[in-house]
């Protein structure tokens, strides 16, 4: 886990869009839609049994940010281990994005649903507590990083900033 910490070089460097239009536009470069619902729907079963080998094994070749629910929805691997406290999953998402996809790592991590909810505030609204502190262990969470309703992350949680990762406190 240790390999996956980024420097705060990456965090400076990152320009996301506030309006929630402009951010919409700037994430869905990320967004996949190519499985089957059958296959989304084998993915949603492993994410929620937090069985990573059945997981990787259905995900196969698929895009790691594939939307799991309707066209108009957001709902990546991502969001669903956040939703479900599969932190299995999310370990092994986080390992493959940055193994994968390194240089868009934080983007895809901090990748907001239709509602501007990110996987680490979806784990606050469901108190997964385990997937979010794995999140902020490798320090790839924007807390900063505003829902369209101009919530962040510690609008949901009891956590004061300053018990957050050092990285963290100093990106706000």
């Amino acid at each position: 886990m240790e390999n996956l910490i980024l420097s705060n070089q990456h965090h400076q460097n990152r320009k996301v869009p506030e309006d929630p239009k402009q951010r919409s536009q700037y994430f869905s470069k990320y967004i996949q839609d190519s499985l089957t619902p059958q296959t989304k729907s084998k993915l949603l079963e492993a994410i929620k049994k937090d069985d990573a080998k059945l997981f990787i094994q259905r995900l196969g070749r698929a895009s790691l940010t594939e939307n799991l629910k309707g066209q108009n929805e957001i709902f990546t691997n991502f969001h669903a281990a956040a939703q479900f406290n599969s932190y299995k999953i999310m370990k092994a998402l986080v390992e493959l994005v940055f193994k994968e996809r390194k240089a868009e790592c934080l983007d895809i991590l901090n990748l907001p649903n239709k509602v501007g909810n990110t996987p680490a505030l979806i784990c606050a609204l469901n108190d997964s507590n385990e997937t979010a502190f794995m999140l902020f262990a490798c320090n790839l969470v924007d807390i900063n990083f505003k829902n369209n309703a101009g919530e962040d992350f510690c609008c949901f949680t009891v956590f004061p900033r300053n018990a957050l990762p050092a990285q963290e406190a100093r990106n706000r």
